[in-house]
């Protein structure tokens, strides 16, 4: 995943992945036979991680903005530690298209969990209660394509890796910011 991620899909090869964990290629080959099969698997990892995660929050309910904000922090780096995924997942998805059903399970999954939320946040007045459903269900939208192409973003721009993290979260917040009653 390390290759992955400082180097992108196309510039890493099962022999760079060999190489990186001493590992011979034909051994390689024989528990993976192509590098598509090694992203699959990273993405079935993520996607297991990430499931465990809405899991946990689920548990845990989100019931203030503080607890939102922390599970921001957690979602993004999670994301982070796949980012290659991110940045690739269109290219991904044309070479794996199971990956694309896969991935929008996760992405309503993902839709359903924070429209929890927001049920939760309209009801105890964090929330405005003068929006529609559509409002609510549009901003979940939003923050999902925010979450999932942030990174892409940031490719455009000279960030380090703490500063990536601080924006994401900044204008996370600032997305959600307009839907607060302020008490």
């Amino acid at each position: 995943m390390r290759l992955y991620n400082l180097n992108g899909i196309k510039a890493i090869t099962t022999r760079h992945i060999a190489k990186e964990i001493a590992m011979s290629p034909g051994n390689l080959h024989y528990h993976y036979q192509h590098a598509s099969d090694i992203i699959l698997a990273l993405f079935n990892k993520f996607t297991i991680e990430y499931r465990e995660f809405i899991a946990l929050s689920n548990d845990h309910f989100v019931t203030d903005l503080e607890h939102l904000y922390l599970n921001n922090k957690t979602s993004f780096d999670i994301i982070w530690k796949y980012r290659f995924g991110f940045l690739n997942i269109t290219e991904i998805m044309r070479i794996l298209p199971e990956i694309k059903v896969s991935y929008n399970s996760l992405r309503k999954q993902r839709q359903e969990s924070f429209m929890r939320i927001v049920q939760t946040f309209i009801r105890s007045g964090v929330f405005r209660k003068d929006l529609p459903l559509s409002v609510w269900e549009s901003l979940a939208t939003q923050l999902n394509l925010f979450a999932d192409f942030y990174l892409s973003y940031t490719q455009t721009i000279e960030f380090d890796e703490n500063q990536i993290r601080t924006e994401y979260c900044r204008a996370y917040e600032d997305l959600i910011f307009t839907f607060i009653t302020g008490n």
